[in-house]
């Protein structure tokens, strides 16, 4: 058989949205374990903090106001094949929310630390400095 373009097309579609959905699980698994944020994926994360819109929403407005942006650099030079940017970026939007969700079975970081700091050896055997510890824990281990 002859390995034209449109035959790639379909192992290349499948295999870039296989790899959006790891990206996103990426992105989850980093949310969810306090340990910071991709730089594509910060902005989206600081509008969900700041104003309480939805992960997913607030990346694909994100991607849209990028593309927005090309358009307005490049001008002339833009073509109309990368308006399929704007898919791309509504794919990892509606992944993001999903891959959070599936990481409702990945234990939660703080009763980790939590069980860790509370059993740890001079937590217990310096009782006096147990408010210092108290004070420790809160400033560091809380959110």
């Amino acid at each position: 058989m002859e390995n034209t373009k449109g035959s790639r097309l379909f192992v290349r579609i499948p295999a870039y949205v296989i790899g959006l959905l790891i990206m996103t699980l990426g992105v989850a698994i980093s949310v969810k374990s306090n340990l910071g944020v991709s730089p594509v994926s910060s902005i989206p994360y600081t509008i969900t903090c700041v104003v309480g819109l939805e992960m997913g929403k607030a990346t694909i407005l994100f991607h849209a106001v990028l593309v927005l942006l090309q358009i307005l650099l490049l001008r002339r030079a833009f073509q109309a094949k990368n308006l399929l940017q704007i898919f791309a970026g509504i794919l990892f939007g509606y992944f993001t929310p999903f891959t959070t969700f599936c990481m409702v079975l990945y234990p939660k970081v703080l009763s980790i630390k939590k069980c860790y700091f509370k059993q740890s050896a001079l937590y217990s055997k310096f009782p006096a400095f147990k408010p210092f510890f108290y004070i420790f824990y809160k400033v560091f281990f809380t959110y």
